[in-house]
């Protein structure tokens, strides 16, 4: 007696969209462009995976990672203060260039900023309290679209450099509590609404168009003075 064929499986319509919807939000998270950087700055950042666990290789970077907000689907924002993120700055970071705002205050970053000059469109930079080192970074003087700039409480060293002078916006310049040296004399950032290069190892004469900041924005100056020079 021949056996009857099986019957026909009928597709179910419910479980064909799941899958169809768990590989589409798969192929987004795997494809999106501000990803692979993020994940790299992770495994520096976050060796253990123990702080920042809802960044991983299966979710949408734009919709449920800690510290990262989007604007038309591309990272715009990265914002992990007091995390206790540790190690160097991973260069991955320069990939990231529709970045807009990027604070990594009250951190345990240490070693030298890498080169942030693909960062065009950065608006704010704020990486107080943590343990950078080196010179002024020179990438930075290349971001024409800064107005915030705080890089106090590091252990920054050198001359500020006078291409600071680029950063024609800038409105905030944070520098306090690093061991940079030497004059700031020739210094011109005309809209400069905070300023402080308190704490630091500067001596010289203070440019008259800061002359309105309090003493205390340049506490630990030797011999700190009015320029007259009014060019």
């Amino acid at each position: 007696m021949v056996a009857p064929p099986p019957p026909k499986l009928k597709p179910n319509p419910t479980t064909a969209v799941f899958i169809l919807l768990l590989f589409l939000h798969h192929t987004a998270a795997s494809d999106h462009p501000d990803a692979a950087p993020l994940l790299l700055f992770k495994s520096t950042a976050d060796p253990q995976n123990s702080i920042l666990t809802s960044w991983n290789s299966t979710s949408d970077p734009c919709s449920s990672w800690a510290g990262v907000s989007c604007i038309r689907d591309r990272v715009a924002r990265l914002v992990l203060e007091n995390f206790n993120l540790q190690n160097s700055l991973p260069s991955s970071i320069a990939s990231l260039t529709h970045l807009r705002v990027l604070s990594l205050k009250q951190n345990a970053f240490s070693g030298q900023i890498p080169d942030l000059s693909n960062l065009t469109a950065l608006k704010l930079l704020f990486i107080s309290h943590n343990r950078f080192s080196g010179e002024f970074p020179p990438s930075l003087t290349s971001l024409s679209k800064l107005y915030r700039l705080d890089l106090s409480y590091n252990n920054f060293s050198g001359e500020i450099p006078l291409a600071l002078n680029r950063l024609t916006h800038l409105l905030t310049l944070r520098l306090e509590e690093n061991s940079f040296a030497g004059a700031i004399s020739a210094i011109n950032l005309p809209n400069l609404q905070d300023f402080n290069v308190s704490g630091n190892e500067l001596a010289g004469e203070v440019p008259r168009s800061f002359s309105g900041f309090p003493a205390s924005s340049f506490w630990g100056m030797m011999n700190p003075r009015i320029s007259d020079c009014t060019c």
